[in-house]
């Protein structure tokens, strides 16, 4: 199930009520914890041959996604556990799976910050192997490299989000995200196959 029609509905309540926001996302929590985005065979799928998820779903007006990045807006964590180089995939607005993951984590679609789901994705080994048309030998790479239509990565885009720069200047900072992301860093000093 597609969630992200009933989160623009939640915001929308929220825009109009702004008094009752603590009650919206109470109801919203419920929502996340019981309802879930993927059924149990295409999770299964997912699992077992995830590039069958890559086929463009058209949205209109020239755009288009796929199941992936659809499952990405709606927060699903098990994304993570796919080969990495699936999540390099791109929809027509030129971010990646897993900028979309992190899109949906920093609440582009809830409007709540998702900080499990942003853990989960920064313990993830990101990193794949792919043979290289230059050269055709094995050369190794990471999701967290691959940028958008901006030019930035789900790290920067994470960054800026944190300290309300870039893209959201004005806004205030994260301090719980700031932390996560220097432990984030801290780690990936000491095991440079992360990024």
């Amino acid at each position: 199930m597609d969630k992200t029609s009933f989160y623009k509905r939640l915001n929308g309540l929220k825009d109009a009520y702004p008094n009752e926001c603590t009650l919206i996302e109470s109801i919203q929590n419920i929502f996340n914890k019981t309802i879930t985005p993927i059924s149990n065979s295409n999770k299964k799928a997912l699992k077992i041959f995830p590039e069958q998820f890559i086929k463009r779903i058209p949205r209109g007006h020239g755009e288009w996604t796929t199941m992936l990045h659809i499952w990405a807006e709606n927060g699903l964590s098990d994304l993570i556990y796919i080969s990495p180089i699936v999540l390099t995939t791109k929809n027509s607005d030129g971010d990646s799976v897993l900028m979309t993951l992190v899109l949906s984590a920093t609440g582009k679609y809830t409007e709540q910050i998702d900080y499990d789901l942003i853990q989960k994705i920064l313990n993830a080994d990101l990193s794949y192997k792919y043979k290289s048309n230059l050269t055709n030998e094995q050369e190794l790479g990471n999701v967290w490299e691959e940028t958008d239509i901006n030019n930035k990565t789900p790290l920067e885009y994470l960054y800026e989000f944190s300290t309300g720069t870039g893209l959201f200047d004005g806004q205030l900072p994260d301090e719980k995200l700031k932390i996560m992301l220097k432990e984030f860093v801290n780690k990936t000093d000491t095991n440079e196959t992360r990024i």
